[in-house]
């Protein structure tokens, strides 16, 4: 199963039998099997078709729009399906927590403290209590700034947390949890799951920053395509971390009934 990457003009999708057919001016077809197939993410120009749209729907894989700066324009999600384990039970039962927010925020500090402190300890510091997440992030703003690559660092950031975006709400989805009924209530998981897992990028981001200088491309913005390839190159770790922070928040879950 893996995610499919839209970019480039004049690209059409439509639906044909159980795969996507994407077709392009003086290009062969290629079709991509919606069985192997975790999500899409489609640029804003790219056409589709109503029944591809609706083919991914009902075969449960999110489609996520950006705009040509990397900004989340709109999903399509399917109905979820029926959970693997009892997390989405668990998620459910605690919308209805007279306390709910206030003990999210709570285990997600926690989970953030952690997450800044296996980076700080990967990046050889020492970790000191005034080194908060607002701090840290700063940091590597400040010396993205000093590199000169400020618009390389804010487009990165910014296509990086779409990216993200689309990788959590698939596995949520997955997990059967009704993205629908979280937002009806004013809940919003995907937000804070995506701003744990932004960390893993923020040391791979600053070295690319720093190879870009030596290439004296530090002032040019990575194109969507050259993101994307950066960000499959840590793919395996990103399932990795997804998979540690479904099994702590479970946990946590059933800790809080």
């Amino acid at each position: 199963m893996k995610p499919l990457y839209l970019y480039g003009s004049q690209l059409q999708v439509a639906n044909d039998g159980a795969a996507l057919k994407i077709s392009q001016p003086e290009q062969a077809p290629r079709w991509y099997p919606l069985g192997r197939l975790s999500r899409v993410v489609s640029a804003c120009n790219v056409e589709w078709t109503t029944a591809a749209l609706l083919r991914c729907a009902e075969s449960g894989i999110t489609v996520t729009f950006l705009d040509g700066d990397g900004r989340l324009v709109m999903r399509c999600i399917g109905p979820r399906p029926s959970p693997h384990d009892r997390f989405a039970q668990r998620l459910d039962e605690f919308l209805q927590h007279p306390d709910r927010d206030v003990l999210y925020a709570v285990w997600l500090e926690g989970v953030e403290r952690n997450a800044i402190r296996s980076l700080i300890r990967r990046a050889g510091l020492i970790f000191t209590p005034d080194l908060t997440a607002p701090e840290l992030r700063r940091l590597f703003l400040a010396s993205a700034k000093d590199m000169g690559g400020y618009d390389a660092y804010r487009a990165i950031g910014a296509h990086l947390r779409c990216l993200l975006n689309s990788h959590v709400t698939q596995t949520l989805h997955d997990l059967g949890v009704d993205l629908g009924q979280c937002t009806a209530v004013g809940f919003d998981p995907v937000t804070g799951w995506v701003r744990l897992l932004r960390w893993e990028f923020e040391l791979p981001c600053a070295a690319w920053l720093e190879h870009r200088l030596q290439q004296g491309r530090i002032a040019e913005c990575p194109s969507p395509a050259e993101i994307v390839a950066w960000y499959e190159r840590r793919r395996e770790r990103l399932d990795w971390l997804t998979r540690s922070i479904t099994s702590r928040m479970h946990r946590w879950l059933i800790e809080t009934e």
